[in-house]
């Protein structure tokens, strides 16, 4: 890919777009047009680099003999949009992913350590807990002495990881890959490559699940023998790299098993994490995928010292997060669960104490989705409901035969209702189930809603 002295577009003006450009500029390219479907404003287009120009599809200034063009991940390669720019510009397409990976020669080094192997990339996908396994690699990396970066989906854009890095030098990148990201790989080929169980999602997006699930495991379509994969033991996957399995369920044959708070390496306890307070149900689950990408460098690490790096982890934010315990209330905030097998692995995984029961807070944007499967797991676990949002009715109609129902209509209500009712040993789970973009902005504002709501009702 010849960058120098050649003009570049890049479409999408978001975080990752604008790292591209940057990147590009600062590898040589005489000129980049960052070209996005809506009109932009900002204090960042008052600082410009040299060479940047930022416009819309119907600027005079777009050109049809561009070098080469560089798609962020949230420009979906369907749409009537980008169909436009790229029968304009009638040029090869990469993303901002390859982008940076077809540069990385010129930053990160191989990590000079004594026996054990450290691995320069790790990558990790999955539709649920993405972001709590790279959390987890990065800060088990980081207690042993490393310096890991969080990339991609999670933390920075690579792009913009290489532009910081003469200020900010690492020696792990651990990225955190979309299916968005993945449509666009061309040569990326992370040492090891990480895939979570595969669920329905952005079906928005994708005509179907198959395709779906095709982008998922495209992070491995250019791994060689001498890289590893780790995948659900659902998934099956034909590769060069030297696959391993993990996997939660009883019945299933794994190279990696977790069994309650204990993972299994080859049917040997590899570490129990039963006293740690963060470690239950599926984010145990989510270690076992971190501890096997790391497998190589911790073989000579001590489980004493492992453990004691696992102690000072925190849940990100919205991911089944436990947020209060009050009266002897557990609340867990799971507003980051926007689908059906987000909201099956918190139920799964929250046991209440003995004479505790699950109050249960649902509900969102419509987005067609099949809570049918549910159903089973609920009766069995959920002593009371509270849901909210354009999809109240609905939900309330389906799970009325099976547990304890109200449509509370909106967050503040549920959490309200949740309050008054919950008693001692019991668990208020917030697990939407679905998107927030009926009443908030994002998962985040709607996450950061509930814990307010919880400090005003318990005040």
């Amino acid at each position: 890919m010849k960058i120098t002295n050649s003009t570049y577009a890049v479409l999408g003006a978001g975080a990752s777009g604008r790292a591209a450009a940057e990147l590009l500029l600062a590898h040589g390219a005489s000129a980049v047009d960052l070209i996005d479907a809506q009109l932009q404003s900002g204090a960042w287009l008052e600082s410009l680099p040299a060479g940047m120009s930022v416009m819309t599809l119907d600027s005079e200034e777009v050109q049809s003999s561009y070098a080469g063009m560089v798609v962020s991940p949230g420009v979906d390669m369907e749409s009537d949009w980008f169909k436009q720019v790229a029968a304009l510009a009638q040029t090869p397409v990469i993303g901002e992913l390859e982008l940076a990976w077809s540069v990385r020669g010129d930053y990160l080094q191989p990590v000079a350590t004594e026996g054990s192997h450290v691995p320069q990339y790790i990558a990790v996908t999955g539709t649920n807990g993405k972001t709590t396994t790279v959390e987890l690699i990065a800060h088990i990396l980081q207690g042993l002495g490393l310096r890991a970066q969080l990339c991609g989906n999670h933390g920075k854009p690579l792009s913009r990881c290489w532009l910081d890095y003469v200020n900010e030098p690492f020696e792990v990148a651990v990225i955190e890959v979309s299916s968005f990201q993945l449509e666009t790989i061309e040569t990326f080929a992370p040492e090891v490559a990480v895939c979570l169980a595969i669920e329905p999602d952005h079906l928005d997006r994708y005509k179907s699940y198959d395709d779906y699930e095709a982008a998922k495991l495209k992070i491995f379509d250019f791994q060689n023998k001498e890289c590893r994969a780790i995948i659900d033991a659902n998934i099956q996957l034909s590769s060069l790299a030297a696959i391993e399995t993990v996997s939660n369920q009883a019945l299933a044959e794994s190279d990696w098993m977790v069994k309650g708070e204990k993972v299994f390496f080859q049917d040997e306890l590899y570490v129990d994490v039963g006293d740690i307070d963060w470690a239950g149900g599926h984010q145990v689950l989510n270690l076992a995928y971190a501890i096997a990408s790391l497998q190589d460098y911790l073989v000579d690490v001590p489980r004493t010292e492992l453990l004691s790096i696992l102690e000072s982890f925190n849940i990100p934010a919205f991911r089944c997060q436990k947020v209060a315990t009050i009266k002897g209330v557990s609340y867990y905030n799971d507003s980051k669960a926007t689908n059906i097998d987000s909201v099956a692995k918190a139920l799964h995984g929250l046991k209440a104490k003995e004479g505790g029961s699950i109050i249960w807070i649902a509900g969102g944007k419509d987005k067609g989705l099949n809570y049918q499967p549910l159903l089973p797991l609920v009766e069995n676990k959920v002593e009371q409901a509270f849901f909210i949002g354009e999809i109240g009715d609905e939900l309330v109609s389906l799970f009325e035969p099976v547990t304890a129902v109200e449509n509370s209509k909106t967050l503040d209500v549920a959490v309200q209702r949740a309050c008054q009712v919950a008693s001692e040993n019991d668990i208020v789970l917030f697990s939407a189930g679905t998107s927030s973009f009926d009443q908030f902005s994002s998962y985040v504002e709607r996450g950061e809603a509930f814990n307010s709501l919880l400090k005003k009702y318990n005040s």
